[in-house]
């Protein structure tokens, strides 16, 4: 019994490792796609649409939070412990994995493309390649599939509800607002590259 009870709790200290594992992943490939990428003002223009500021500052603090919560202080979400097996929770390595390489690679593809705000950059192009020949926001279906990721691994539901229940109108707002103004920008060529691209899963949606 104290044996059995022993591999739950090194099981649950290596969830908690991996998590953090990813956790600091995706600082360094953010952090490092910000030194090269992005402009030092870029977090000022985030404010230009307050809507977007209202929904995106919020869910960002939840995600980080919830996590955090779960790492440091475990006792604190244990009301929101969900039993799931422990080849499950396995599962979300993988998929961490996956979307990390997947955010990693949207963002180089992306490069200088890239901006915080909802605007259309400085001799701004239409990016078709990569991960954006399949679907037209990869960078948010990454973050999506983290967050499913790191529910399977801490089965938490905050964790889940922060990261894949929040998010789903944030990124809903954002995807609309962004598609319009790449129409209104790209005309016929964005209304093309929607023709044959999905937003955030491949022959889903």
């Amino acid at each position: 019994m104290q044996c059995l009870a022993q591999t739950n709790v090194n099981s649950e200290l290596a969830l908690n490792f991996v998590v953090a594992v990813l956790l600091l992943l995706l600082i360094v490939v953010r952090w490092r796609f910000k030194r090269q990428y992005m402009p030092g003002d870029a977090l000022k223009r985030l404010g230009t649409d307050k809507l977007d500021l209202l929904l995106i500052v919020p869910c960002f603090l939840g995600m980080m939070l919830s996590i955090l919560a779960y790492l440091v202080m475990p006792g604190m979400l244990q009301f929101a412990h969900v039993a799931l097996p422990q080849w499950l929770r396995w599962c979300g390595l993988p998929l961490g994995l996956a979307a990390l390489v997947l955010m990693n690679t949207s963002d180089r593809t992306l490069g200088r493309n890239f901006s915080v705000a909802i605007e259309i950059q400085q001799d701004h192009r239409l990016i078709t390649d990569g991960p954006y020949r399949l679907i037209r926001h990869p960078i948010y279906a990454a973050v999506m599939l983290l967050g499913v990721s790191l529910s399977l691994l801490s089965a938490d539901a905050a964790v889940f509800f922060c990261w894949c229940v929040w998010t789903i109108p944030v990124f809903a707002y954002r995807i609309r607002q962004e598609e319009r103004l790449m129409e209104k920008h790209f005309g016929s060529q964005y209304k093309d590259y929607c023709q044959s691209t999905r937003r955030v899963i491949p022959g889903v949606w």
